[in-house]
């Protein structure tokens, strides 16, 4: 009996130590790694849901009770355990650690900051973010409701504030004219998600979210719905923005749905992705670049039904429209559909241009590159192109040094490609079927033109072209100089 109550205590023992060894592993990793302790932090305050427990429980683990000096030096006050998740307490390691800002907005009485349903949220919701900006930055939830916004959110000179809502059950509306309804400016690390944005009333905001400028900032989850009014921009990214990410986001019947103005050449743009969203029913563009936006990848989206408003088809009325100083730009692996203007432009001394694997079908026109004032560096390849109802597959006009290969470009109005005053064009391995339904002899399925300037320097090479209801394929206009045509497989 003795042999086993002894040998029970030392096993307890050895459990005890080595309890005691993993506890003080935890308290040095809460410590040392603020990526592990945030984790930790807002794991236990999002199951548990009582800061004051929380606070109690992580000071005890770091040596403290709730109410004991701080530190253990003589004079150091007491440190009482309350509510608030936002301030720094200090273990006996001397290390000052700064616990997560986590502030509720909500309508039923449970939140930090609370309004009541059907009066103006945006005081209140400007005071969350406030204080969590005053803790050196935090997050701030929007619990579900419809709230309202009477004025501008506005983060000036914030940083690492963290923005959400429970998903498109957290409605804010809108009920502002010719401003924004929220605002990011000098700010950094910032994060708004899980939101739903639209409009009250018949007032309307200019933009739904404004970023001048701003870095780093993450928009995603995001429904922006500008009820038919065409006169409001979902996001604008302005004036020197740079590292946007825009991803996962619904937007429809805005003005144009995201917007990327550079600014000057002084302040592009810069670093920009735009992915896996979904443009329709905006007024004008679907995804619009110009004025020196510069690294933008647009990557993976949805563009469909816009430019219904407006005059000319092509201005301003397409899925995608990048123009005025912009430079490498990538544009792949987007569906295209049902545009008034044309799917893809590209204009205006742009230059180190990508357009791949796009799927571009039944807008008015297929992808156009160099209206304007031209571009020059571009490659298009490996996209679909088909059924343009009005003009061409794609349509080159005042450019130089391009590569157009491996797309397949179907049953469009007027030719396959058109190549109008442009020069050192590459064209091989294409697929071109059924273009030209105007019946026009003027255009073939390749059409080689000039109009300011002579078109030179053109090479035509593996193509296969299908049109039995054209006798000539590849149609050269004068004046025209250096047009190379060989191994293409002409039907």
């Amino acid at each position: 009996m003795f042999i086993k109550w002894l040998t029970g205590l030392i096993k307890g023992k050895k459990r005890r130590e080595r309890a005691k060894v993993e506890i003080e592993e935890l308290k040095k990793a809460l410590l040392e790694d603020p990526k592990f302790r945030d984790e930790v932090l807002r794991e236990l305050e999002y199951r548990t849901g009582r800061r004051d427990l929380l606070k109690a429980g992580v000071l005890g683990l770091l040596g403290f009770t709730v109410g004991s000096m701080v530190g253990g030096e003589a004079g150091a006050v007491t440190q009482p355990v309350n509510g608030s998740v936002a301030r720094e307490v200090v273990s006996d390691y001397a290390v000052k650690i700064p616990k997560p800002c986590t502030c509720i907005v909500a309508q039923d009485g449970t939140g930090d900051y609370d309004v009541s349903p059907g009066e103006d949220a945006s005081e209140v919701i400007q005071k969350a973010i406030d204080y969590a900006h005053s803790k050196g930055g935090g997050e701030v939830r929007i619990r579900e409701g419809s709230y309202i916004l009477d004025n501008t959110i506005e983060l000036i000179d914030y940083s690492n504030i963290f923005i959400s809502g429970i998903g498109f059950s957290t409605k804010i509306y809108v009920n502002l004219l010719k401003t924004q309804a929220i605002k990011i400016t000098n700010s950094t690390n910032i994060s708004l998600s899980n939101l739903y944005l639209s409009i009250l009333g018949n007032l309307y905001p200019k933009w739904f979210i404004e970023l001048s400028p701003a870095t780093n900032v993450h928009i995603s989850n995001i429904q922006i719905n500008g009820k038919n009014f065409y006169n409001t921009i979902g996001i604008r990214t302005f004036n020197g923005s740079r590292n946007i990410y825009i991803y996962n986001n619904i937007l429809k019947y805005c003005l144009e749905g995201i917007y990327f103005c550079g600014g000057s050449k002084t302040k592009p743009n810069d670093m920009c992705f735009v992915y896996n969203n979904i443009c329709e029913n905006c007024g004008r563009n679907g995804i619009y670049a110009d004025n020196w936006t510069q690294k933008l990848n647009i990557h993976g989206n949805i563009l469909v039904y816009n430019g219904l408003i407006g005059g000319d088809y092509f201005a301003d009325r397409n899925g995608i429209e990048v123009t005025t100083h912009c430079s490498d730009i990538i544009i792949e692996s987007n569906v295209v559909q049902n545009n008034i203007g044309a799917g893809i432009v590209v204009q205006n001394d742009s230059k180190d241009v990508i357009i791949v694997n796009n799927e571009i079908r039944n807008n008015g026109g297929g992808i156009y590159i160099g209206w304007g004032s031209g571009v020059s560096k571009f490659i298009i390849s490996n996209n679909l192109i088909n059924t343009s109802t009005i003009h061409a597959g794609i349509w080159s006009y005042l450019c130089n040094n391009g590569i157009i290969s491996n797309n397949m470009i179907l049953n469009n109005f007027l030719s396959g490609i058109v190549i109008d005053t442009s020069n050192e064009i590459y064209i091989s391995s294409n697929y071109l079927k059924d273009n030209n339904h105007s019946n026009e002899k003027y255009f073939g399925e390749i059409l080689i033109q000039s109009n300011k300037k002579e078109s030179s320097d053109i090479y035509i090479c593996g193509n296969t072209i299908l049109n039995k209801k054209i006798k000539e394929k590849i149609k050269k206009m004068k004046p025209c100089n250096n047009i190379y045509t060989a191994n293409n497989i002409l039907d």
